[in-house]
């Protein structure tokens, strides 16, 4: 019993703290603020009753839609009177009453008062099986009260029931009501009054939707004349309540009812009929509440709007669309099996609704982010591309000035720009021309003007310029693009220069440049408004004015893109860029044509591994510790290559990104691009004449360097760090140079990795200790601290074995002692836990 408790503690907490985490996540939920805007004026409306009329459309739809599955027999029996035989006071309708029972009747209710004999009709109303109904009318002394609707003859009888059919909604007739007020009484309607004699609990108050399923069943009838006859048959009238009234007869009224359509007419009686069924078979349809209406308003939208948050345009379509689907099926099944009305108009405006909201909330968000992203590529771009990019209004004309001076030796120029809608011309920008040189404002019919436009090219001039030059040449050529003048440019170049027919040409070519820029400046310009302005047009998206750009952006990215492959394809040293996957990126006009070679790849697909194989003779492992320590620690590794009978220099570079580029990423594989590999051609002077030995790491002579000055050098650069300024170097041994074959950069190199990897594992404060010996052929270093250490076992495996290091120090030595220490030099370096380092470094000494 314990542990069950516990259990339901630890399930009652966890929905808890499930129901809280959904709240609290909830509020950030996509468009939540509009759609629960949204649903609780739905929900006011379904409470006020705005949407009944609709809801009752669609509650016809399904009456008219769904079969009675019990298909049941009537249980009321209908005796169609005439109007004339109701007013016949020669009628004993207590004759009437008692054939009916004795027949088996379990009741007789009729639908109006006769209008027969006074005596009669108070019999009536004292026999305890006998019903008597009447419609209401208002009372003319209390206009908002109703009365009885009874003949002078019944004056003072006052009738069982009310036998009226509630006012209709849209002119259907759909709901009876339990009771009714008749002035200062409440007055139960016909057919509460017979389902409560006969047993049936019936509510005191409210009303109920009348059950028309199974429309096809008509209800069994008789006529007033056979039982006035005697033709009345009794297994026809057994166990059924009676309504007498007045049934489909001409002028008279009949009631619009969710089953009413041209074929078939239903009458008052009809009508009570039916509402009586309904209540005797125990299938009256209840209505919803209308708050409980407001709830499930809330309840499909909370729903709705948890669901779809994470889900797709199209999967949210689907969903809702399902939901919807549902919400009519579940209506439907709940009017056929649990006869109640569940008005689904509401749950489905606020499904939809709630759709259209999230999705576009997200549409904006999307928008916002891309918005930014767009901002974010514009000002990049803008940056990258600033010599690119197309002057902004308020430089335009100067550009172009600049464009002339730069191509042209002119002495002066002014451009004229053409008043658009007009023939008026003025002047706009001007270079080396004096204010007072010509009019501002001219006209495209005076000269020579006219005649430069009717020639439609560059033209001669004379004296346009009211103070001329001396040895000066005049030109002016008209701006016309797509038949319409857009301006003109005058220019005077000196007549000293050689080349005029040159210079006529560059004037051409001038005349049609300005044409096109100043048709890209003016299309341009409403987008460079748009986004300027705070006032937009109302039909205008923000967002064309930002893509537009980016759209040009993007040009002009794609043309600097083409210029720098033309100038990189145009190099003269021969350069291939590889990934960090070995495939080529990029590789110029002259690398394609070596690769293409047959002894590199007939195909000339070759990996930068096989590259340095087969050009520089190095084995595969080597080749690919220099690739690697080329890309991973920056070194720039050179050799001799050799293709066919030309010896290249092969270097190697990474390709990193920049400080800008690089910043926000932290690792540093996601910071390198590849490594990119050129061919320098050797000068004559300094071609060897020997092959290149495969296997070989290096076609440069033996270098020398003293090794107590390499570690001297490499402990002065560590003890300089800031982490090491507690940590000593010891350097023990007779101080008598100790000149070594190696190489002094990278055995630099190698002295720097060591000392720094024993430095960062010593103990502060602490010391570390550096011997050097020598004998005749060999001089030894070795060097200790008091460390932490590791396993030795795991340091040989990252220095020899196939566990790549990820410490950069000992990274470092893996791939630089082969190459410092060179085919005579040895290495040895150890470890223990909680002991640190040793290291042992014997190099060959020189004669």
């Amino acid at each position: 019993m314990w542990n069950l408790t516990r259990v339901v503690n630890k399930i009652i907490l966890r929905g808890v703290k499930k129901i809280i985490k959904t709240g609290t996540s909830l509020t950030k939920a996509q468009g939540l603020w509009q759609s629960l805007g949204i649903a609780i004026v739905i929900a006011l409306a379904v409470f006020s009753g705005m949407l009944t009329p609709i809801d009752g459309r669609i509650y016809d739809f399904f009456v008219r839609h769904t079969p009675d599955l019990k298909n049941s027999p009537r249980k009321v029996l209908l005796v169609d009177t005439p109007v004339v035989t109701i007013m016949n006071a020669g009628v004993d309708w207590n004759a009437v009453a008692d054939q009916l029972l004795a027949l088996g009747a379990r009741q007789v209710v009729f639908t109006v008062m006769p209008e027969g004999s006074r005596a009669i009709t108070e019999n009536l109303l004292r026999q305890p099986r006998a019903i008597l109904g009447s419609d209401l009318v208002f009372d003319p002394d209390y206009p908002d009260t109703e009365r009885f609707n009874l003949p002078t003859s019944l004056a003072g009888l006052l009738p069982h029931a009310v036998s009226e059919i509630p006012d209709p909604l849209l002119g259907v007739h759909r709901y009876q009501k339990y009771t009714y007020r008749v002035g200062e009484n409440t007055v139960p309607s016909l057919e509460a009054l017979t389902a409560r004699r006969l047993g049936i609990e019936v509510p005191q108050e409210g009303r109920f939707l009348v059950n028309f399923h199974g429309n096809a069943q008509a209800f069994p009838r008789l006529k007033l004349q056979q039982l006035l006859e005697g033709k009345a048959i009794s297994a026809v009238v057994r166990d059924r309540v009676v309504l007498v009234g007045i049934g489909v007869e001409r002028f008279h009224r009949t009631v619009v009812t969710p089953i009413t359509d041209s074929r078939r007419e239903v009458s008052k009686l009809d009508y009570h009929a039916y509402a009586l069924d309904s209540m005797l078979s125990g299938t009256a349809i209840a209505s919803v509440h209308p708050g409980l209406k407001a709830l499930l308003v809330f309840g499909a939208w909370l729903g709705f709007v948890v669901v779809i948050q994470r889900m797709s345009f199209r999967k949210s379509m689907l969903v809702g669309t399902l939901a919807i689907g549902g919400l009519v099926v579940l209506a439907w099944l709940a009017l056929l099996g649990g006869h109640v009305h569940v008005p689904i108009l509401g749950p489905m405006l606020v499904i939809g609704t709630t759709l259209v909201s999230t999705v576009m909330s997200k549409a904006d968000q999307h928008n916002l982010v891309l918005e930014k992203l767009a901002n974010q590529a514009n000002l990049a771009l803008e940056s990258r591309l600033r010599k690119h990019l197309v002057p902004t209004n308020g430089q335009f004309w100067a550009y172009l000035l600049g464009m002339v001076d730069q191509m042209l030796p002119v002495t002066r120029v002014v451009f004229l720009e053409r008043v658009k809608g007009t023939a008026q011309v003025r002047r706009v920008e001007s270079l080396r021309c004096a204010s007072d040189a010509m009019t501002n404002i001219v006209n495209l019919t005076q000269e020579p003007y006219a005649s430069a436009v009717a020639q439609g090219q560059v033209m001669r001039v004379e004296d346009f310029f009211k103070h001329k030059l001396v040895n000066e040449r005049q030109y002016l050529a008209p701006i016309i693009a797509d038949g319409e003048v857009l301006g003109f440019l005058a220019l005077g170049v000196s007549s000293d220069l050689a080349h005029q027919a040159a210079i006529e040409r560059a004037l051409a070519f001038l005349q049609r440049r300005f044409a096109d820029l100043i048709l890209q400046n003016q299309e341009g310009a409403p987008i460079e408004l748009a986004m300027a302005s705070g006032w937009r047009n109302l039909h205008d998206d923000a967002r064309v004015a930002w893509t537009s750009r980016l759209a040009q952006h993007f040009q002009l990215a794609d043309r600097h893109a083409e210029l720098l492959e033309d100038v990189f394809d145009h190099l003269d040293t021969p350069t291939v860029v590889y990934d960090l996957f070995g495939r080529q990126l990029l590789a110029n006009a002259g690398m394609k044509s070596l690769l293409k070679m047959p002894e590199l790849a007939a195909d000339g697909s070759i990996s930068a591994a096989d590259l340095l194989e087969r050009v520089c003779g190095l084995t595969p492992d080597f080749a690919r510790v220099a690739l690697t320590a080329a890309v991973f620690d920056d070194v720039r590794f050179e050799h001799a290559a050799w293709i066919g009978i030309v010896q290249y220099r092969l270097k190697s570079m990474p390709l990193r990104a920049t400080d800008s580029m690089a910043s926000g990423n932290a690792d540093p594989l996601g910071n390198l691009h590849g490594v990119m590999l050129q061919l320098l051609p050797m000068q004559n002077d300094r071609i060897s004449t020997r092959a290149v030995t495969p296997g070989s790491n290096s076609a440069t002579s033996p270098q020398f360097i003293d090794l107590w000055q390499s570690i001297e050098s490499a402990a002065t650069q560590i003890a300089s760090i800031r982490d090491f300024e507690a940590l000593h170097f010891a350097l023990e041994g007779s101080r008598e140079p100790a000149m070594v074959h190696a190489d002094p950069q990278k055995l630099g190199s190698l002295m720097l990795a060591i000392l720094h990897l024993f430095a960062s594992d010593s103990k502060l404060p602490g010391t570390v200790t550096v011997t050097v010996a020598t004998d005749a052929q060999h001089a030894t270093l070795s060097i200790r601290n008091e460390g932490y250490g590791m396993p030795n076992e795991r340091l040989q495996a990252m220095l020899h074995g196939p566990t790549w290091p990820q410490s950069p120090t000992l990274r470092r030595i893996r791939q630089v002692h082969a190459d410092a220490l060179g085919t005579q030099g040895k290495l040895s370096l150890s470890s223990a836990v909680g002991r640190g380092y040793a290291a042992e470094v014997v190099l060959a000494r020189t004669a």
